[in-house]
């Protein structure tokens, strides 16, 4: 259960950029909200393609680590560079972080589950990205209808922050115990 929460608060940021991509768009003079969202989904595209082994060669761990904090620095360049191209720079810095949460936290959702009940773990955790867009986009629209379109994604950011948190204090330690222990390898001349 943990790695879909942590995928839930993960997903913040990219789901609230979905919902109010082409208000705040307008709002700050974005012309062309489809290229916003084109920069975006483009991104993902690429960063899967030529970067989506990155979690098998460093480890989800560490690879899940470093989207959240992708995540986390678009969410402050979309709250406090409120123009176009803070808007694209924003986006382009989300996609990248989202495209690497998946790969990452897969393997985290079924390590240490027995073959058949992987199918189960692997329900449970994508019924988090379901529950995401149920739940972000409503939150989200009430931070900015109470508050402000900045205040939003600080939040979102703050919820990065949050499965940052989760991952690194609840998920890695069951993570680690979970892998085989390796030697190190002594090369002799």
């Amino acid at each position: 259960l943990v790695p879909g929460v942590v995928t839930f608060f993960g997903v913040f940021a990219f789901n609230g950029f979905l919902t109010f991509a082409s208000l705040y768009g307008r709002e700050i003079g974005v012309q062309d909200i489809a290229l916003l969202f084109t920069a975006a989904s483009g991104t993902i595209l690429i960063v899967r393609l030529l970067a989506g082994h990155v979690p098998v060669r460093i480890g989800p761990i560490r690879a899940g680590t470093g989207a959240l904090l992708l995540t986390i620095v678009a969410t402050l360049v979309l709250a406090f560079w409120q123009e176009p191209a803070g808007a694209f720079a924003g986006a382009i810095l989300l996609a990248c972080g989202l495209s690497l949460q998946s790969p990452s936290f897969i393997p985290l959702a079924i390590a240490g589950v027995p073959d058949r009940d992987r199918g189960s773990a692997m329900a449970t955790f994508t019924a988090f990205y379901d529950i995401a867009g149920a739940v972000i986009g409503p939150l989200l629209g009430l931070i900015v209808a109470g508050v402000s379109y900045q205040a939003a994604f600080l939040f979102s950011g703050m919820m990065a922050l949050v499965s940052l948190a989760l991952l690194r204090l609840l998920v890695a330690p069951t993570w680690r115990a979970s892998q085989p222990a390796t030697m190190p390898v002594v090369m002799r001349p």
